[in-house]
């Protein structure tokens, strides 16, 4: 099953990046008018059903199975417990409570997937709103979650330290973790900023305020899919960890 998980995040990974930009691309090339005058963000380009319709399918089928691979993430880490002699109160609530938090949010995060990517403007421009702020909401506290099991163990260096010896894991792969968790939580920021300040400035391919914001869109979404690809190698180490605990 590890291995079929991370069949599934890369495979998620690959599609959601693909077609979050060939979704641009094709609304580009069918409404060059449009896009001449104004730079497509995603959810207007998924607005041509052409766009939308493949979109829909591939988006959606790719948040199962992020969904499928960041529970075997919950069950590497919260079988961690069971590999350290006497982890600090600190970690073991993280490994304890972080493992579930982080799938609930990952479900929630693929409900939003499919409500954004099901639901499309112009006629259902409510509901997709919604799918698409569920989605950034619950995607980035996912990795927030990462950076945090990440922080967590290299505080606990007692812990770390058995981790390490049994080769489960490597404080450097934690510290890369961490540091991109929170590259990606100021990117996020940022699109946020870019969104709110957006409707101040004219939505024009001169505009530099929209432009930014329609490129650093899928730029965290990307970010997003890196993060679990981090976290990939562990699934590798799962039966490891079973023989230890």
């Amino acid at each position: 099953m590890p291995l079929v998980a991370i069949v599934a995040n890369s495979f998620a990974a690959v599609a959601v990046i693909y077609w979050i930009y060939r979704a641009r691309a094709l609304y580009a090339l069918g409404h060059p008018e449009i896009v001449a005058k104004s730079p497509a963000t995603i959810s207007q380009a998924l607005a041509d059903p052409a766009v939308g319709a493949p979109f829909s399918v591939w988006v959606t089928l790719s948040g199962l199975c992020l969904v499928f691979g960041v529970i075997w993430f919950a069950v590497f880490y919260r079988g961690l417990i069971g590999a350290v002699p006497e982890p600090r109160r600190y970690l073991r609530h993280v490994l304890t409570v972080g493992p579930v938090v982080v799938v609930g949010l990952q479900a929630a995060a693929a409900i939003g997937m499919y409500l954004l990517s099901s639901f499309r403007f112009p006629d259902h421009n409510e509901t997709h709103m919604i799918g698409s702020y569920v989605f950034f909401a619950c995607q980035v506290l996912v990795v927030m979650c990462g950076a945090v099991f990440s922080d967590a163990l290299l505080r606990d260096r007692a812990s770390l330290a058995a981790l390490e010896a049994h080769g489960l894991l490597r404080a450097r792969a934690l510290r890369i973790r961490r540091g991109f968790g929170v590259f990606s939580v100021g990117l996020t920021a940022t699109y946020l900023a870019l969104f709110k300040l957006k409707d101040f400035f004219p939505r024009t391919s001169d505009s530099t305020i929209y432009v930014l914001y329609t490129e650093v869109e899928p730029l965290v979404i990307v970010s997003f899919l890196g993060m679990l690809m981090l976290f990939q190698s562990d699934l590798l180490k799962l039966g490891r960890l079973q023989r230890l605990s």
